[in-house]
């Protein structure tokens, strides 16, 4: 295993702080799932480690604001989110989600900002707070800013975040009580490995058509994306059987879909439509 320095900073301006001296390889640790598992396999030799450990407190929890907003502190365990009353009540899609994670014993570790910044295009939570329409605030010694989620994942293991930014937290707006969310993913292996294929969906009906629906899919290319074409096709329209065949078939052409060892191209197409059938069914009697 790789030497390294390890700091643990009292407050957020040490550790803003050390992340403007702009060293390169040095790496933030908040539940460390991820990164420690890149350095025990030499698959990373990073720098200073930087310890999140004591900004717990200050970055953690869940809070359901007046207006509906939920603020997710980026150092909020995944098994916090999972135990979350508000999240239970107001998010259940993303409890659903949070179930599909590894096992309890990650989950107890992991955090929720460091699952986002890891941008791995397989995590089951982004394409979940995509269409939920989330953003993340950010901060370093220059200023805050908030980033939406949609421009925040590019593709592996590549954000958005500026040299010297620290993620802070997640917000998303309340979500309409008459939309129906759900996620659902595809693994050909064991039910806790990452998903080859995850599909995240909210719909709005009126009177049997489609009035809002938000469709993101993640696994098959480099960074969650939203089916734009597929929704602008069902929106305003009464489901049928032909035009949820027709969703699929488009859904499967929208984008270039990569080969990796958990599927070909082709393969993760196929299963991409049948998923939005069994999605898009599952909201009619067809």
């Amino acid at each position: 295993m790789s030497e390294f320095t390890w700091q643990e900073p009292e407050s957020l301006e040490e550790v803003l702080a050390i992340l403007a001296r702009g060293q390169a390889d040095t790496r933030l640790v908040a539940g460390g799932t991820a990164l420690g598992l890149m350095i025990q396999q030499d698959l990373l030799s990073p720098g200073p480690l930087v310890s999140l450990r004591k900004l717990r407190h200050e970055f953690g929890g869940v809070v359901r604001q007046e207006d509906g907003t939920i603020h997710i502190g980026a150092l909020a365990t995944l098994r916090e989110l999972e135990r979350s009353e508000p999240l239970n009540r107001w998010a259940p899609v993303l409890i659903t989600a949070l179930g599909h994670i590894a096992n309890p014993r990650i989950r107890n570790m992991a955090t929720i900002g460091g699952h986002l910044a890891y941008a791995e295009p397989h995590l089951d939570l982004p394409p979940v707070l995509l269409a939920m329409g989330a953003s993340v605030r950010v901060r370093s010694l220059e200023g805050e800013r908030w980033i939406a989620l949609s421009e925040l994942l590019q593709g592996y293991y590549s954000t958005t975040l500026e040299p010297g930014e620290l993620l802070l937290e997640v917000a998303f707006p309340q979500q309409t009580s008459v939309s129906q969310g759900s996620y659902v993913r595809y693994t050909a292996s064991s039910s806790d490995d990452w998903p080859m294929l995850g599909l995240a969906s909210f719909v709005e009906s009126d009177g049997g058509a489609v009035k809002d629906i938000r469709l993101v899919v993640s696994g098959i290319c480099p960074a969650p994306t939203r089916l734009s074409a597929v929704e602008e096709l069902l929106c305003s329209e009464k489901l049928s059987l032909s035009l949820i065949d027709e969703a699929a078939r488009m859904a499967a052409g929208q984008f270039e879909v990569f080969d990796d060892i958990r599927g070909s191209a082709w393969y993760k197409k196929e299963i991409l439509q049948v998923l939005i059938r069994r999605v898009l069914k599952r909201l009619t009697s067809l």
